[in-house]
């Protein structure tokens, strides 16, 4: 169909923070999926939810010899910069600045060649929300591109 002033309407009246609409609190069996005009913001919304989940969790500390739970992973990307007209290939990056780029950007500000954006650090745990991002599984699963899911395990 057609994208009226109606549904325009409809849309901006679930706007969170008016006509009654709040935030349900945060929890790993949420239902709630946001949408943001820009990337930043959905990154700063994940970051959030990451932070929670972590802060809720059953985490050894950095010092402990226990191992980490098998329902959460992160990883981080290997981190290189351009090749310049002096060099012959890429060059790793310095430490502070790899860990400033995992710790700070998302994939609204970091590009893998001149155009895919990619996120430095993909964290991922059970429940956690996840999109499909092309149509590599449209013909034979019926999932596409913008498809909406749940991570179910972490293997």
């Amino acid at each position: 169909g057609e994208f009226t002033v109606d549904d325009v309407r409809y849309i901006n009246s679930r706007l969170v923070g008016q006509n009654g609409v709040t935030l349900p609190p945060d929890c790993n069996d949420s239902d709630t999926t946001y949408a943001t005009p820009l990337n930043k913001q959905r990154n700063g919304i994940s970051s959030g939810i990451f932070r929670n989940h972590l802060q809720n969790g059953d985490f050894p500390s950095v010092d402990s010899d226990d191992l980490p739970p098998d329902h959460t992973i992160i990883i981080e990307a290997d981190i290189r910069s351009n090749s310049s007209d002096n060099s012959s290939g890429r060059t790793r990056l310095c430490p502070s600045t790899r860990d400033a780029i995992i710790n700070t950007c998302g994939d609204a500000d970091v590009r893998a060649g001149r155009s895919k954006l990619v996120d430095p650090c993909l964290k991922l745990y059970v429940g956690a929300h996840v999109m499909c991002n092309n149509n590599d599984m449209l013909k034979s699963h019926h999932i596409g591109n913008g498809t909406l899911a749940r991570v179910k395990r972490v293997k």
